[in-house]
């Protein structure tokens, strides 16, 4: 007996949802996986405009939440793999996005985002830095690398996490700095 037409589109969608939930499923076992990976952690926050949350994640539960009170007001009752495939892919990419664009400081250095195999700031190639407000926000501005080669990086920092983070950059880039002086200065002396 032949297929019709609806359940085809039908087994269509199983797939397609079955596929979605297993690749936001990956994905979040990689950024798990790379989470546990950065060893000494000493502050984590997280990136995000609504509720330092990703928005589009976000915005996907909530337009498959309001569906799906659509559908249970109309009296349409959906599959329940379907509404658990939606919900359960809809929750794993929201988690794995979440844990990805949070900032995490280690004793090494800082890092942006933990799918990259090195820090955004590594504290031992910081050449200078500067703290500034823009808006209500306040802000550490790294330098990186030396001449024509320096970099430039810039990280909000949650007002909530500002001293904690500047009491480890003081430990572990002040000190670097005080080091450097003092053997120029001994250097200089000791020259003339």
């Amino acid at each position: 007996m032949p297929m019709s037409p609806l359940d085809l589109l039908n087994a269509i969608h199983m797939a397609l949802l079955a596929g979605f939930a297993s690749v936001a499923l990956f994905l979040l076992g990689i950024t798990v996986r790379r989470w546990m990976r950065i060893e000494g952690k000493v502050i984590a926050w997280r990136t995000g405009s609504f509720l330092r949350l990703p928005t589009r994640p976000l915005a996907f539960l909530v337009v498959v939440t309001a569906l799906l009170t659509l559908s249970l007001a109309l009296q349409l009752t959906p599959s329940p793999w379907i509404i658990a495939g939606y919900l359960f892919g809809g929750l794993c990419w929201l988690a794995a996005s979440a844990l990805s664009s949070t900032v995490v400081v280690t004793e090494e250095g800082l890092w942006t985002n933990i799918h990259d195999r090195t820090p955004a700031v590594c504290w031992a190639a910081v050449t200078d830095y500067f703290e500034h407000t823009e808006g209500s926000a306040p802000h550490l501005v790294f330098f990186l690398g030396q001449g024509w080669q320096r970099q430039r990086v810039a990280v909000a920092v949650p007002p909530a996490q500002c001293t904690r983070l500047q009491a480890v950059v003081r430990s572990c880039v002040d000190a670097r700095f005080e080091w450097q002086a003092t053997v120029r200065y001994g250097q200089k002396a000791a020259n003339e």
